[in-house]
């Protein structure tokens, strides 16, 4: 995630804010170059019910 959001940055986008760790679940986001914001996560399938 962070690897993905590093080449966005480079490719003009500004991050919308800092990565979100729930444990179970990591997202980060971002903003492109249009103004449109994109958000990706990754959920660990092995973590069902930790919360």
């Amino acid at each position: 995630m962070d690897e993905i959001l590093k080449r966005d940055l480079a490719a003009g986008a500004i991050s919308a804010g800092g990565p979100v760790d729930h444990g179970f679940m990591y997202s980060r986001s971002f903003r492109d170059p249009d103004g449109h914001i994109w958000e990706f996560f990754y959920m660990d399938p092995d973590a069902e019910g930790q919360q």
